[in-house]
């Protein structure tokens, strides 16, 4: 029984021997084959495999490398924003005079140009040209119906307005070197008279037709007066009230003239052939 167990025992050690022959004998990769299934997924942040011990012979597994994971896709969603009318400061306060405690204040929203320096308005008043008083002369001849009397003021502004459609007639003779106005006709008042029905066809197109001379007291009127019977019922007939020194007197623009006369000659010389006009048609 003894020499039984001594060769179970023998038995035992050598073929404890011969399978440790074999293992030792086996291609390493035979070893990892075996071994691969076994080690864990490793991620990329994971310490580096262990060396697997069989024997007296290391086997180093390759260290894998990060894993291939799909990166996601993120789809942009854009929200429309909507602007508030006002921003609404809902934290709680304290209650205060006038105010339940919890009321909400209510700041309006920041102007564009906020924190910039406000730029200043500068306002330029426009007024009116000053009316003065027009120059009254002795014997001024009166207007008749359906001749139109028009301030100076009123007049420049009338006057720009209807350029194309308008003849202003500058009835002076000598009288006209103390002066005169851009873009008038120079027709003087005795040659209109004699030539009244020439005057008429050739003016008869304008639908309107103004006359002035030195004050508009004599010359003027007559002369409008005897046109008005003459021209057609449809054609507008004024006279600039004052004449060019009412024009001349609220600075409206003028053109001087060589005058061989002085301005007091000029205006006396208005005068005494204003009176002889009127006498005439008289």
């Amino acid at each position: 029984l003894a020499q039984d167990q001594t060769v179970q025992l023998r038995l035992r050690r050598l073929l404890s021997t011969v399978s440790l022959q074999t293992m030792q004998t086996m291609q390493p990769r035979f070893v990892l084959q075996q071994a691969l299934p076994r080690q864990p997924a490793v991620l990329s942040y994971a310490q580096p495999a262990q060396p697997w011990r069989v024997g007296q012979v290391q086997h180093q597994l390759p260290t894998p490398g990060p894993m291939a994971m799909p990166s996601p896709t993120l789809k942009a969603m854009v929200k429309p924003v909507v602007k508030p009318s006002k921003w609404v400061y809902a934290a709680p306060l304290l209650k205060t005079p006038g105010r339940s405690a919890g009321q909400n204040f209510v700041f309006p929203l920041p102007k564009p140009n906020a924190g910039l320096p406000t730029p200043q308005v500068v306002s330029v008043k426009v007024t009116a040209p000053e009316r003065k008083e027009l120059p009254l002369i002795d014997g001024q001849v009166p207007r008749d119906a359906g001749v139109e009397g028009m301030h100076p003021v009123d007049f420049k502004a009338f006057w720009e307005q209807n350029q194309q459609n308008m003849i202003v007639v500058d009835l002076r003779g000598e009288d006209r070197t103390s002066g005169h106005i851009r873009g008038t006709v120079h027709v003087p008042a005795m040659d209109l008279l004699k030539q009244i029905q020439t005057y008429v066809e050739e003016f008869r197109h304008q639908p309107i037709v103004a006359f002035f001379c030195q004050y508009s007291a004599h010359r003027a009127p007559t002369v409008a007066n005897f046109y008005r019977k003459s021209c057609p019922s449809k054609q507008r007939v004024m006279i600039l009230e004052g004449g060019f020194r009412g024009w001349e007197a609220h600075d409206l623009p003028v053109l001087q003239m060589e005058a061989p006369l002085s301005q007091k000659e000029c205006d006396e010389l208005a005068v005494k052939i204003g009176k002889d006009v009127s006498k005439l048609t008289g």
